[in-house]
């Protein structure tokens, strides 16, 4: 297996590149996302790195990173993300914004509670979410996730 660093965030959420390798460490759905794009440069003839440009899903900020094999070319931009996520130079925030323990769990209750026939109202949920125990917590978020409400 190749060796990935991975970013937990403090809601539990793993960042990391993916390789097909990794697959079998995930459970659950996965959301893939992607930082880069590897295209065909056809003025220049040679395969180039592409990274997304600020907050837009457009890929047009083109790297210095070229090669005339794409193989290369995509060797060049893991290298590249991997040397960006280990100095944090990637936002992960930004490229993915991860919603805040609270909000997380205030939607969870609510879908919960939907699932039994509860009309939990959003005020009631936000107290139970601040009086539960850390472990109640997670298991919300947990079973929320597992029942593929999360995004």
């Amino acid at each position: 297996m190749t060796e990935r660093l991975v970013k937990i965030m403090p809601n539990g959420d793993a960042f990391f590149l993916h390789a097909d390798d990794m697959q079998q460490l995930v459970s659950g759905d996965l959301t893939i996302k992607r930082a880069s794009d590897v295209r065909f440069n056809e003025e220049e003839q040679v395969w180039q790195v592409f990274m997304k440009d600020g907050d837009s899903d457009k890929f047009d900020s083109p790297t210095q990173l070229k090669s005339a094999n794409r193989k290369e070319a995509i060797q060049f931009e893991v290298e590249m993300l991997e040397r960006m996520m280990a100095d944090g130079e990637i936002d992960f925030n930004k490229i993915f914004p991860v919603e805040d323990e609270e909000e997380a769990g205030v939607k969870a209750i609510i879908f919960l509670q939907d699932l039994v026939g509860i009309d939990e109202p959003e005020d009631k949920a936000r107290r139970n979410w601040k009086g539960f125990k850390d472990w109640e917590k997670k298991s919300t978020l947990k079973t929320y996730r597992m029942m593929g409400a999360a995004k």
